[in-house]
């Protein structure tokens, strides 16, 4: 079973998100939350295999910050930055701080399992322009 966490912090792609994840066999919602800035501490504290981390979050938390704490501290986690913000700095910031993927929020639910599939089998996912 995979066990996820999800840190975004508009309630209703929360929502989404959670519903998303409940509904892939094999996968286990762990964790929701809407702030970037507990992640890394919750990730000491449950047992998580990947985050699907959202670039801003509640009261304007960074969540490539809180993503490289997790890199850091837990190299087996995957984490897949979701963002709406089509930037190329956004990106490149996102694999600076060592994420394994990127998803576009606008993008489909499709391409977030694909995404998130293709994550936990080991490849890293960006897309190739902003």
């Amino acid at each position: 079973m995979i066990r996820v966490m999800i840190v975004e912090d508009q309630k209703l792609v929360r929502s989404l998100l959670e519903s998303y994840i409940q509904s892939e066999d094999g996968y286990q919602l762990a964790v929701s939350i809407p702030g970037a800035a507990e992640a890394p501490i919750l990730c000491d504290t449950e047992d998580i295999d990947l985050v699907l981390m959202d670039v801003q979050t509640e009261h304007r938390e960074n969540g490539l910050a809180a993503a490289k704490k997790i890199r850091e501290a837990h190299p087996a986690i995957k984490i897949v930055v979701a963002t709406s913000l089509i930037d190329t700095q956004v990106l490149a910031r996102a694999k600076a701080v060592g994420a394994d993927s990127l998803w576009y929020k606008d993008h489909g639910t499709e391409e977030l399992i694909s995404v998130v599939k293709r994550t936990l089998a080991g490849e890293k996912v960006f897309p190739d322009t902003a």
